[in-house]
């Protein structure tokens, strides 16, 4: 199976990728163990930065600041793996693991929260260590042979719960 050049959607016609990516995440340990590797090392640099966080939560809420979370295949299945979703949540674009200003999934979180700071000194330096890690984590996708998906997080939950209800 060969990486697919598939664009960032919203959601639609996800349920293939996703599927194998679940599929595959769930019973290949070496697939999650390495995604952890990447975001251990992004961690890494990230914090060499020291960047700051209030710890209010705003970023979650993605439409009210005005942003959007991309995930790949591999870190959407990483991210269900390590907890369930609030699918209400996904409905209105707010992050389906945040709990009052905490994460639920902290340890599952995709690279784009990782990367994510309000402090907009260190933006370029942060998307450039996004960019970075982010081919890492689209190289796992050809070394497993997952198809590539790279989707808004938001819709993409929900329409695989919708798939999923079918």
């Amino acid at each position: 199976m060969s990486v697919s050049d598939k664009q960032p959607n919203d959601g639609l016609g996800l349920k293939p990728a996703i599927s194998n990516a679940l599929g595959a995440c769930q019973t290949r340990p070496e697939i999650t163990n390495a995604l952890a590797k990447i975001y251990r090392q992004a961690d890494e640099q990230i914090a060499e930065l020291d960047p700051s966080c209030p710890g209010c939560g705003i970023c979650c809420h993605f439409e009210k600041i005005g942003h959007l979370l991309y995930v790949s295949g591999i870190e959407l299945a990483y991210m269900l793996k390590n907890a369930p979703p609030l699918p209400a949540q996904a409905a209105i674009k707010r992050c389906p693991y945040q709990v009052g200003p905490s994460c639920k999934n902290r340890t599952g979180r995709p690279l784009g929260c990782r990367s994510y700071f309000c402090n907009k000194e260190l933006e370029q330096q942060l998307q450039n260590i996004h960019e970075k890690f982010h081919g890492q984590v689209r190289q796992l996708h050809l070394k497993f042979g997952i198809d590539y998906y790279y989707g808004e997080l938001t819709s993409s939950i929900h329409g695989l719960l919708d798939d999923l209800s079918k």
